[in-house]
């Protein structure tokens, strides 16, 4: 007779596949830091910080530079010109408005030394050049869209929900333009999976179930029912006795692969035959009985299991192309020019955009 099991919580995290008990050190987070490795941000990095970043207090560490930082000989003019496009120009107030805000949102660790402030300048070349666009196109923004800004924002001065709204506007222009060219028809989507038929293969998957008690005795008395013939009960004795989060499902716990189990786990479990259970095991977490309920061995996957994988995949390149397409064509059109000695920092001009001119300063 097996006595009603005890309550207790198991740790445990959710795998793609299931939910499964791992020790604490499979459990820790790492932040991932961005360096600076390109001339210019990726349009969905931007996108996401234009779109999460608020405005607050700077950072203790110091503020970015402002016109009262810049070189001797450049002039504390915040209304000098720094940037031309075709006919319009743009002032420096422009640009440092925009440097004080991503500075003290800065999410990415871009330091404002040369590449990282070159690396800036090159994002709000490209900002400027689709919002002017957008204006000649006669880009608006809704109503909703403003509220929306307002609400998400909550922005205290005018200044800082005029560049909200210029930069909205911009990516605005921007997803209009690129609407109809990131299609992705079900010909290409087919055509890429034949041409790529060698990455969509699953390696050996195994089903697993677990009864998972807090109590030694308990668990060898499910463990010798099991082995008197009970192997057809194993659900039903991990609903009633198991303390998993698992124990309502009777105790299963998904498919796993290689390397997705915590080793001690993983070495006992997949030695396993299909149908087989393991002897007791003990954990940090209480006493294990596991059950391999199936394995799937490595195979190509079909067409439909991977279809919606290869429309993103394809869909994310072409509108990285079309992106592409438009700011170059936005550079020869308008033809930037940077008047570098209006500027407060030295560029690097490896990293400059070399679809930049570079004059020393603006004629008056």
């Amino acid at each position: 007779m097996i006595e009603s099991r005890p309550d207790s919580v198991a740790l445990r995290v959710r795998s793609q596949r299931g939910t499964h008990h791992r020790p604490i050190k499979y459990m820790s987070k790492h932040r991932v830091n961005y360096p600076v490795i390109q001339h210019r941000m990726p349009r969905l990095i931007w996108t996401i910080l234009l779109g999460g970043m608020l405005l607050g207090c700077q950072k203790d560490s110091g503020k970015a530079p402002t016109s009262d930082d810049a070189p001797a000989g450049t002039g504390d003019d915040r209304q000098r010109i720094i940037l031309q496009l075709g006919e319009e120009t743009v002032p420096f107030a422009w640009f440092d408005r925009f440097r004080q805000i991503f500075y003290n949102n800065n999410e990415f660790d871009i330091s404002l030394d040369a590449a990282g402030s070159t690396v800036l300048l090159n994002q709000f070349v490209e900002n400027q050049l689709l919002l002017l666009a957008a204006r000649r196109a006669g880009t608006r923004l809704s109503d909703e869209e403003l509220e929306t800004i307002s609400i998400t924002f909550d922005t205290t001065s005018a200044e800082e929900a005029s560049l909200r709204r210029e930069e909205l506007l911009g990516q605005k222009y921007l997803m209009s333009q690129l609407a109809g060219q990131v299609d992705v028809t079900e010909d290409e989507q087919r055509a890429y999976y034949y041409t790529h038929s060698g990455e969509f293969v699953v390696d050996d998957q195994y089903r697993v179930k677990e009864i998972l008690v807090d109590s030694e005795t308990l668990a060898k008395q499910i463990h010798e029912e099991l082995l008197l013939g009970g192997k057809s009960r194993f659900d039903a004795y991990a609903r009633q006795f198991s303390n998993a989060p698992s124990a309502a499902n009777g105790g299963d716990l998904g498919y796993f692969q290689k390397d997705e189990l915590p080793p001690e786990f993983e070495k006992i479990i997949f030695s396993l035959k299909p149908g087989r259970f393991s002897t007791v095991i003990r954990s940090q977490y209480g006493y294990h009985i596991f059950y391999l309920e199936e394995v799937i061995r490595r195979h190509a996957q079909k067409f439909y299991e991977v279809q919606e994988k290869i429309r993103t995949r394809l869909r994310v390149e072409k509108e990285r192309r079309a992106h592409e397409q438009l700011i170059s064509d936005l550079y020869q059109k308008y033809r930037p020019v940077i008047y570098e000695n209006e500027l407060d920092f030295q560029l690097d001009k490896d990293i400059l955009d070399k679809s930049i001119t570079l004059e020393e300063s603006h004629a008056k």
